[in-house]
C-alpha cells in the first residue's frame, strides 16, 4: 500500500508540473493567434479600403498633386483620393496589385504565417508591381482612367519601360518584364513555375481553338456567300 501512495503521489506531481510547464506556452499561442487575427482584419480593412478608393478614383478630387475646392467623389473620402492618386501616378494599372496584397496578408496571418515571412513576401510584391508595371507601359501606353489621360504603368513603369527598351527594345523588354513577374509571383505566392507553365499552356491551348473555330467559320461563311459565287 505505501508502494502504491508513493507511486501515484509521485503520478499527481509529475501531472502537476507538467499543466505548469504546459500553462504558459499556451497562454502564448493564445496570445500569438490573437495577435495574427487582429492584424489579419487590419491588412482586410486596407486591402477593401483601397481597392474600393483606386475603384472610384477621379482626377478632379482634392490630393496632394492638385488644388481644388470641388468636393470629393471618391468612395475613401480625402484619404482615399489621396492614396488612390499616389498608387495610380506611381504604379498605374498594376496598383491594383496592392490591394490584393492587403487581402493576402490577411489570409496567410489567419493560417498562422510568421511577420518575418510576410516582409519577405513584401519584397517580392513589390517587384512584382513594378514589373506589371513596366509591361503595362510597353503594351497599353497612355490609358483614360477617372477621367483623365495616364500612363498605363504610371511614373515607375514608364522609367522601367524606357529602361529596358534602350537594351531590348519593346518585345524583348517585354518578356524581361514577364520573366521578372513570374519569378516574384513563385516567391511570394504558393504558385510553382511548373503551375504557372501549365496554366499559360491551357490558356494558349485554349485561345488557338477559339481562334481556330472562328477561322473555320468565317471560311465556310465566305463560301456560302452569294458575292463569291
Amino acid at each position: 500500500l505505501k508502494l502504491h501512495f508513493s507511486a501515484h503521489c509521485r503520478k499527481i506531481n509529475f501531472m502537476a508540473k507538467t499543466q505548469k510547464n504546459t500553462a504558459p506556452k499556451n497562454n502564448a499561442n493564445a496570445k500569438s493567434n490573437l495577435k495574427h487575427e487582429v492584424w489579419g482584419i487590419i491588412f482586410v480593412f486596407l486591402g477593401a479600403f483601397s481597392l474600393l478608393s483606386l475603384f472610384s478614383y477621379h482626377h478632379t478630387d482634392p490630393s496632394v498633386f492638385s488644388h481644388t475646392t470641388r468636393a470629393t467623389l471618391n468612395y475613401g473620402g480625402k484619404v482615399g483620393a489621396n492614396l488612390a492618386e499616389i498608387l495610380v501616378q506611381f504604379s498605374g494599372l498594376s496598383s491594383f496589385i496592392f490591394s490584393f496584397l492587403g487581402f493576402s496578408f490577411a489570409a496567410r496571418l489567419f493560417q498562422g504565417a510568421s511577420f518575418a515571412r510576410l516582409i519577405g513576401n513584401f519584397a517580392w510584391i513589390v517587384l512584382a508591381v513594378l514589373s506589371t508595371a513596366a509591361i503595362s507601359s510597353l503594351q497599353f501606353g497612355p490609358i483614360t482612367l477617372g477621367g483623365a489621360q495616364l500612363p498605363a504603368g504610371g511614373v515607375f513603369g514608364g522609367w522601367l519601360a524606357v529602361g529596358l527598351q534602350r537594351y531590348l527594345n519593346l518585345w524583348g523588354a517585354t518578356l524581361f518584364s514577364l520573366a521578372i513577374l513570374l519569378i516574384a509571383l513563385v516567391f511570394s505566392t504558393p504558385l510553382s513555375a511548373a503551375r504557372l507553365f501549365k496554366f499559360a499552356v491551357a490558356v494558349l491551348v485554349t485561345l488557338m481553338a477559339f481562334a481556330y473555330k472562328a477561322a473555320v467559320k468565317i471560311l465556310l461563311a465566305m463560301r456560302e456567300s452569294p458575292l463569291l459565287q
